[in-house]
C-alpha cells in the first residue's frame, strides 16, 4: 500500500522522488543505522547491495529489527566476506529474527559480472577510471574477481523474517 526508500545520499533520493513518482511511494534522506521511523513500522524491509558499504552493520541490523513488525520480512542480499556474514547472521539470531533462506549466490553472480564487465568497460578510457570500473563491476582478472574467486569475498542472499507476536 506504501512504500518508503530510505538513502543517506540527497543525490539519490533527489533522482527518485524526480524518476519515481508514483502513488504510495515516498523517498526520504536518511541513515540505515539510525532511521527515523516509529518502531515496528514496516512490514518488509529490503536492503540491496547496500550494507557493505555501512559503517556499523550491527547497528544496521538492530534498527531493522526494531523497525518490522511482529511477523515482518527482512530481504537482504549483498557482498561481503563469510565471516562477516557469519557474525551478521549470529545477530539477526540472537535478536530473534528467523532465517528463512540463506543462499550464496556467488557463482552466478560471477557470470553475471563475466558477462557485462567487459561491454561495460569498453567505454572507459582513462586506466585509472577503467581499473575502478573493473572492480566495482567485479570484471575477470579484477581485485574483486579474483576474491570472489578464492573465496575471501562471496555474494549472499536471505530472508529473515521477525516472529509474530
Amino acid at each position: 500500500r506504501s512504500y518508503r526508500g530510505i538513502d543517506i545520499s540527497s543525490e539519490a533520493i533527489a533522482f527518485c522522488r524526480k524518476y519515481q513518482q508514483l502513488n504510495g511511494f515516498t523517498f526520504e534522506e536518511g541513515d540505515a543505522e539510525a532511521m527515523a521511523v516509529d518502531d515496528e513500522a514496516f512490514d518488509v524491509v529490503i536492503n540491496i547491495e547496500a550494507s557493505h558499504n555501512y559503517p556499523n552493520i550491527r547497528a544496521f541490523i538492530r534498527e531493522v529489527y526494531r523497525v518490522l513488525r511482529p511477523g515482518g520480512w527482512f530481504l537482504y542480499t549483498d557482498l561481503g566476506s563469510p565471516r562477516g556474514f557469519d557474525r551478521s547472521i549470529r545477530l539477526t539470531c540472537k535478536l530473534g529474527l528467523q532465517t528463512w533462506r540463506d543462499v550464496d549466490i556467488t557463482s552466478n553472480v560471477l557470470l553475471s559480472c563475466q558477462e557485462i564487465a567487459e561491454r561495460r568497460l569498453k567505454v572507459y578510457q582513462d586506466a585509472e577510471e577503467r581499473e575502478m570500473m573493473a572492480d566495482f563491476l567485479a570484471a575477470p582478472g579484477s581485485r574483486t574477481g579474483r576474491a570472489f574467486e578464492d573465496g575471501s569475498l562471496c555474494y549472499r542472499l536471505f530472508t529473515f523474517r521477525k516472529p509474530a507476536v
